[in-house]
Parts: structure tokens; sequence; C-alpha cells
């Protein structure tokens, strides 16, 4: 499969860049947030030592260490780790924590965030082990119940499966019931799997909470125009993960590329972070995951390094 030819600027329309299509942009619908600063918010403090560039792996470039910002890992000891589904998905196979660190060898990246997979509910237990085991390589995304939060221990984030609360107004029951305001005061990045509807209600729960690093996962599952236009809420950042969900196509997802090209571009690459979604429900083979925005993406130099590492290091790394 040839390769789409690479760019040297930042700038310019997703055909200039190589994007494919026609420097297609979305259109922007719906009420837009209210304008503010542009500049991403000052993050949560440092959680321990940042990821080094770990000996003998790749950097993705100026000597940045790749950080896989969505991952899950599991085993299928369900006596000792019983599956509690949230959204009616179990795995079949086990992912245990030992894998994924032999994949991320294998693949050239040096560190990774594991996210609390919906099927152990609000036991993060095994999460917690996995990076008791790997403190220099890992960092972690737990879940904890909106109505009584109980934060996992030594996690970066939390996360909220608002995917399982369709329509309005779920969101905005969380914040009220102080959820948003205990994990500032946590120091916790707050990521949001939500529906494509659901996004411009997060955006203005985000726009409220200033303090409170956001982060939509997956790209808002396909909620195009409203991601764009929420944008303009600094302290929202993109996971561009979960591409094989919103694509019409196989690997490596052309017909998506004009989308993303769009949200980088209204977000900035400092605002994206790239995972692969290992052992999701959607997902290639983990070095084809890892070749799609390392080699195939037409990204410059400076936006590769910053969706493929520095903006998931300084959001969950303290760096």
């Amino acid at each position: 499969m040839a390769q789409p030819p690479p760019f040297t600027s930042a700038g310019g329309t997703g055909a200039e860049r190589g994007w494919g299509g026609r420097g297609h942009t979305p259109p922007r619908t719906g009420k837009r947030p209210p304008a503010q600063d542009a500049s991403p918010p000052p993050l949560a403090p440092d959680r321990g030592r940042g990821v080094a560039n770990t000996p003998g792996i790749p950097p993705v470039g100026g000597g940045a260490t790749i950080i896989d910002a969505h991952v899950h890992v599991c085993v299928m000891d369900t006596e000792r780790y019983p599956f509690t589904p949230l959204l009616g998905y179990t795995p079949k196979a086990a992912a245990p924590v030992e894998r994924l660190i032999e994949r991320l060898d294998a693949c050239g990246v040096g560190a990774a965030v594991l996210v609390q997979p919906s099927y152990y509910g609000y036991d993060n237990r095994y999460l917690e082990e996995s990076l008791g085991r790997f403190p220099e390589r890992l960092r972690g995304v737990g879940l904890a119940d909106p109505s009584a939060p109980r934060f996992p221990e030594g996690c970066a984030g939390v996360r909220l499966n608002a995917v399982g609360y369709p329509g309005p107004g779920w969101l905005t029951e969380t914040a009220e019931a102080g959820f948003w305001r205990k994990a500032e005061r946590a120091g916790l990045v707050v990521c949001v799997q939500c529906a494509p509807e659901q996004v411009a209600e997060l955006a203005a729960v985000a726009l409220a909470h200033p303090g409170v690093p956001c982060v939509v996962d997956h790209l808002g599952r396909g909620g195009w125009d409203d991601l764009i236009a929420a944008a303009a809420v600094p302290n929202l950042f993109v996971k561009v993960s979960g591409m094989a969900a919103v694509s019409a196509q196989r690997y490596p997802y052309r017909d998506v590329w004009p989308r993303v090209a769009a949200i980088l571009q209204a977000f900035g690459p400092e605002r994206c972070l790239w995972g692969t979604d290992a052992n999701g429900t959607h997902v290639e083979p983990y070095r084809a995951q890892v070749a799609l925005w390392r080699d195939l993406l037409p990204l410059a130099p400076g936006e590769r390094e910053a969706v493929m590492g520095g903006t998931a290091h300084r959001l969950f790394f303290g760096g």
C-alpha cells in the first residue's frame, strides 16, 4: 500500500497536507461554547517520575517517547476478578499486562495509559495491580461510580461511560452530584466515553469546570460537528482513537482521515492524544495501529511527536 506523501508544514488544508478528500472540514452546527483563551489549561500536578526514554525503544521524534494513551488489560480469572459489565460486553480471551508490555516493546512504544474496561465495573483491582508492577511504563484511568465516587488508587485519571446512559442529562447530573469538583480536588484527568449526541453536553460541563482536564474518548464516537465546535473549550482534549468504529472502510480507515485532520486543526496537536484501544472491541493487530499514526497518516514531525506522546505525557505522566 502506498504511503501518503509527507508534508512539512503544520498548516494548510487537508488536501494540501496529504489527508485525502478536498481539504474537508466538517460544518460547525449547534451552539458553540463561549470563546475562551485557546491555550491549554494548567494540568494536574506531577504524579511521580515521568516516563523516561526506554532503552532500546526508538522515539517518535525529537527524542520523545511514544505513549499509547488508551489500552485495556484483563485476565480470565473470574473468581479473583469477576466480570460485572456496565455496558454488556465481556471479553472472550485474556489480555494480561505482561502481554501488553511485550507488545509495547516489540512495536517501539515506550509507555501506555491503562483504561479500566467496563466489564470489570468499578472494581479497579487488576488495573491497580498492573500499575504497581510497571510504574515507570504505565499510568491508569480508573472507573468510579459518579453518584458516590471512590477514586481508584494510584491513577492519574478517572473515566465516565456516558455512552451507557443515552440521551442528554446524565453528564449534567454527574456535575450536579459534585463528581467533577471532587476529581479536580484529587488532581485527576476526567476521560469520557460518550455518544455523539452527548458531545455538546460534555463540552458545556467541561466549560463549567475549567480546572479539570477533560478528554473525549474515541473521537466522540463520530459526533463530528459538535466535537469541532467543542474545540473552543480550552480544557477539552480529544483521543484520536477508535477510528475503526467510526469508519465504513477497513484499515487504514481512509474515509475518516479528513475528519481527523479537521479535529487536529481545530484542537491543535497539543490537545490530541493517540491511543490504540488495544484489547477493545474494534481493533486491528497492535503493530498495525501503531503504524497507522507513526507511518501512514500525513503528520508533520512536530504534530506526530505531540499526538503520539507529548500530550499524553503532559496529562498523565506529569511532564
